[in-house]
Protein backbone atom coordinates (compact mmCIF):
# COMPACT_ATOMS: atom_id res chain seq x y z
CA UNK A 1 0.00 0.00 0.00
CA UNK A 2 2.76 2.46 0.87
CA UNK A 3 4.35 1.86 -2.70
CA UNK A 4 1.33 2.58 -4.25
CA UNK A 5 0.76 5.71 -2.48
CA UNK A 6 4.03 7.09 -2.64
CA UNK A 7 3.69 6.40 -6.67
CA UNK A 8 -0.03 7.71 -6.39
CA UNK A 9 1.68 11.52 -5.05
CA UNK A 10 4.96 11.13 -7.31
CA UNK A 11 2.60 10.78 -10.12
CA UNK A 12 0.42 13.57 -8.84
CA UNK A 13 2.85 16.85 -10.25
CA UNK A 14 2.06 18.61 -13.66
CA UNK A 15 4.05 17.13 -16.53
CA UNK A 16 5.53 19.19 -19.31
CA UNK A 17 6.04 18.40 -23.03
CA UNK A 18 8.84 20.32 -24.77
CA UNK A 19 7.23 20.51 -28.19
CA UNK A 20 8.96 20.59 -31.58
CA UNK A 21 5.72 21.97 -34.35
CA UNK A 22 7.90 21.34 -37.88
CA UNK A 23 5.16 21.06 -40.57
CA UNK A 24 2.68 23.44 -41.29
CA UNK A 25 -0.76 23.28 -43.36
CA UNK A 26 -2.45 26.11 -44.06
CA UNK A 27 -6.17 26.04 -45.32
CA UNK A 28 -8.05 28.98 -46.78
CA UNK A 29 -11.57 29.39 -47.84
CA UNK A 30 -11.35 32.87 -49.49
CA UNK A 31 -12.19 33.08 -52.54
CA UNK A 32 -12.09 29.65 -52.93
CA UNK A 33 -10.51 26.41 -50.77
CA UNK A 34 -6.57 26.96 -51.04
CA UNK A 35 -4.38 24.52 -49.11
CA UNK A 36 -0.13 25.68 -48.72
CA UNK A 37 2.36 23.23 -46.79
CA UNK A 38 5.81 24.22 -45.23
CA UNK A 39 7.89 23.64 -43.11
CA UNK A 40 8.97 25.55 -40.34
CA UNK A 41 10.10 25.08 -36.58
CA UNK A 42 8.58 26.28 -33.51
CA UNK A 43 8.91 25.26 -30.00
CA UNK A 44 5.85 25.20 -27.44
CA UNK A 45 5.37 23.20 -23.85
CA UNK A 46 2.21 21.58 -22.84
CA UNK A 47 1.64 21.16 -19.27
CA UNK A 48 -0.94 18.47 -18.39
CA UNK A 49 -2.10 16.85 -15.17
CA UNK A 50 -3.62 13.69 -15.55
CA UNK A 51 -5.24 13.94 -11.45
CA UNK A 52 -7.00 17.37 -12.56
CA UNK A 53 -7.24 16.49 -16.31
CA UNK A 54 -5.60 19.69 -16.85
CA UNK A 55 -4.11 21.05 -20.08
CA UNK A 56 -2.02 24.17 -20.49
CA UNK A 57 -0.21 25.99 -23.32
CA UNK A 58 2.93 27.85 -22.96
CA UNK A 59 4.07 30.15 -26.14
CA UNK A 60 4.67 33.00 -24.69
CA UNK A 61 3.42 34.12 -21.24
CA UNK A 62 1.34 33.77 -19.76
CA UNK A 63 0.15 30.30 -20.12
CA UNK A 64 -2.78 29.44 -21.72
CA UNK A 65 -5.32 27.07 -19.82
CA UNK A 66 -7.37 24.29 -21.99
CA UNK A 67 -11.03 23.66 -21.97
CA UNK A 68 -12.64 20.85 -23.29
CA UNK A 69 -10.03 18.66 -22.23
CA UNK A 70 -10.00 15.06 -22.64
CA UNK A 71 -7.00 12.70 -21.33
CA UNK A 72 -7.04 8.74 -21.54
CA UNK A 73 -4.00 6.45 -21.84
CA UNK A 74 -3.74 7.24 -25.41
CA UNK A 75 -4.15 10.71 -25.99
CA UNK A 76 -4.73 13.86 -24.47
CA UNK A 77 -6.97 16.83 -26.25
CA UNK A 78 -7.99 20.13 -25.27
CA UNK A 79 -9.16 23.42 -26.91
CA UNK A 80 -9.47 27.27 -25.95
CA UNK A 81 -10.81 29.91 -27.98
CA UNK A 82 -9.34 29.82 -31.55
CA UNK A 83 -7.01 26.77 -30.99
CA UNK A 84 -7.06 22.82 -30.50
CA UNK A 85 -4.47 20.35 -29.97
CA UNK A 86 -4.11 16.71 -29.65
CA UNK A 87 -1.10 14.50 -28.42
CA UNK A 88 -0.69 11.03 -29.50
CA UNK A 89 0.74 9.39 -25.76
CA UNK A 90 2.13 6.25 -27.55
CA UNK A 91 4.51 8.65 -30.16
CA UNK A 92 4.06 11.99 -28.77
CA UNK A 93 3.00 12.93 -31.82
CA UNK A 94 1.15 16.54 -31.90
CA UNK A 95 -1.41 18.35 -34.20
CA UNK A 96 -2.01 22.03 -33.30
CA UNK A 97 -4.82 24.27 -34.78
CA UNK A 98 -5.45 27.38 -34.90
CA UNK A 99 -8.64 28.99 -36.19
CA UNK A 100 -9.12 32.25 -37.89
CA UNK A 101 -12.36 33.84 -39.83
CA UNK A 102 -11.87 31.93 -43.44
CA UNK A 103 -8.67 29.88 -42.49
CA UNK A 104 -7.05 27.05 -40.59
CA UNK A 105 -3.72 26.54 -39.50
CA UNK A 106 -2.84 23.05 -38.77
CA UNK A 107 0.92 22.23 -37.10
CA UNK A 108 2.51 19.11 -36.88
CA UNK A 109 5.34 17.82 -34.88
CA UNK A 110 6.36 15.64 -32.22
CA UNK A 111 6.79 16.12 -28.05
CA UNK A 112 9.25 15.01 -25.62
CA UNK A 113 8.57 14.74 -21.84
CA UNK A 114 10.64 16.50 -19.52
CA UNK A 115 11.73 14.30 -16.58
CA UNK A 116 10.44 15.30 -13.45
CA UNK A 117 12.80 17.75 -11.27
CA UNK A 118 13.68 16.99 -8.13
Amino acid sequence: MLISGTFGIANAAPQELDCILTDVETKSQEPKFDSQVAVEKRAIVVIFDELQGSLSLRQGTPDKSLQDVTITPTSMNGAADDISLGIDRSSWRIVFQTYGPNSVRNEFGVCNLRPKSG
